[in-house]
């Protein structure tokens, strides 16, 4: 007979080294370097064994480890878990000539789930009473999953309670399947998402410190031989921290990076991977817990856990040069919104350009816009005179639009000398 496993036996293919943990490795050195002068800073072990691999219904990358079920019925079992756990299949599954699925994909919470129907002939069978592997799932509300699981015919095998690591429920699906539910943290209300700190992605640092002080009037310190802290005026308009609030790092691609504020880098921690992103365990920084992080569709960004009390950055910035607006450029908006809604707690309404979204909640104001073919950051620049300012841009090197009327302001899309695509905005 067909063997139903012969559709995963590929031939891999050498691949580059893992870009996330590229991103996050020099995220981490930059803020490392930021430290304020004297301090000495450790060199911290990133630990990823708890992270959740990024996953998309089209293309599901390949993951350390990936749970394969037999299910006594696997149409069934497809429809179960994307009712009750909200799961999403990816492509088609694969049917055997005899009509069982061979091979079925799901992306459940970010993470992939095989499953495939019983071939008791290669001693492939369903769990039939006790069994010895139970998989856990992080939800936003275990009593009510609990409920739904119910309904939908589960056993109820342990009650939602709290314990000292948490509340959760344990319950064995219809198809002999036994999932731990654990809930994870709720967003707590007001300032989680604030930009505290950012920097730009450069290829060449001091053309990057040439450009930007001609165009914004930025003023820069050097920390080391690899990165440049900027020194005014943008700082004014961030959260107040230890360690500088914005720099250059040198990397290949141009791209802009943030690490956002939360009042509880754990619960956060947990809201990442929960939400289908990747995020390190928090590690103690000097200038606070902080972890670094990618979204699901492939943007970096770091979190760190903000003192009770501080003041939060300006909405649009304050003075020229200052960050007025942060762009999420991404494939998929709809994705983006869940991701950012479970994680930071953000609500969105419908922006003015097709497939654009405003964020409810953070500051600086942030926003989305869908079909793009990649995901990238994008700040928009506050500027007393757009028509001076994209005079300036022209001068350096950059490329720049003629500004624009729009409902917010005056304002000109960009690209600097170096490829990397920002904004300009008379506010």
């Amino acid at each position: 007979m067909a063997d139903p496993l012969e559709i995963l036996r590929t031939t891999d293919a050498p691949v580059d080294p893992d870009p996330a943990f590229a991103a996050r490795l020099r995220a981490r050195l930059a803020r490392a370097l930021a430290a304020p002068e004297g301090v000495t800073v450790s060199a911290p072990t990133v630990d990823l064994t708890s992270a959740v691999s990024v996953t998309t219904p089209a293309a599901a990358p390949n993951t350390a480890l990936t749970p394969y079920l037999a299910v006594s019925d696997a149409r069934a079992a497809i429809d179960w878990y994307t009712d009750v756990f909200g799961g999403a299949l990816v492509g088609e599954p694969y049917e055997m000539p005899d009509g069982r699925i061979g091979h079925a994909e799901l992306r459940v919470a970010g993470a992939r789930l095989y499953l495939a129907d019983e071939f008791p002939e290669m001693n492939l069978q369903a769990p039939t009473g006790a069994t010895s592997v139970t998989l856990h799932l992080a939800v936003p509300d275990v009593d009510a999953l609990v409920e739904v699981a119910r309904a939908a015919g589960a056993e109820i095998e342990r009650e939602p309670a709290d314990y000292p690591y948490g509340r959760n429920g344990a319950v064995r699906d219809p198809f002999g399947h036994r999932w731990l539910l654990d809930q994870v943290a709720p967003v707590p209300a007001g300032g989680d998402g604030d930009v505290g700190y950012f920097s730009l992605w450069m290829p060449d640092l001091d053309r990057a410190a040439a450009f930007y002080g001609a165009v914004l009037g930025w003023t820069f310190a050097e920390r080391s031989p690899f990165a440049r802290m900027i020194e005014g005026p943008t700082s004014r308009a961030l959260v107040a921290l230890d360690a500088p609030n914005a720099g250059f790092w040198p990397e290949p691609r141009p791209g802009a990076f943030t690490s956002r504020a939360v009042a509880d880098i754990d619960g956060a921690v947990a809201r990442v991977r929960a939400a289908g992103g990747r995020s390190t365990d928090p590690s103690e920084t000097p200038y606070g817990r902080s972890a670094d992080c990618l979204d699901d569709q492939g943007i970096p960004f770091s979190l760190h856990e903000r003192e009770s009390g501080s003041p939060r950055p300006a909405l649009n910035g304050t003075d020229p040069g200052d960050v007025a607006y942060w762009t999420m450029q991404v494939p998929d908006a709809a994705r983006a919104r869940n991701f950012h809604a479970a994680v930071f707690g953000w609500t969105f309404v419908e922006g003015h350009a097709a497939d654009g979204w405003q964020a409810e909640g953070p500051a600086p104001m942030t926003g989305l816009h869908g079909g793009h073919p990649q995901a990238d950051l994008v700040p928009m620049y506050r500027v007393e005179d757009v028509v001076a300012a994209v005079e300036r841009v022209r001068a350096a090197g950059g490329t720049a639009t003629d500004p624009e009327q729009q409902p917010y302001g005056i304002s000109s899309e960009c690209v600097d000398d170096q490829g990397l695509p920002f904004y300009l905005g008379q506010l």
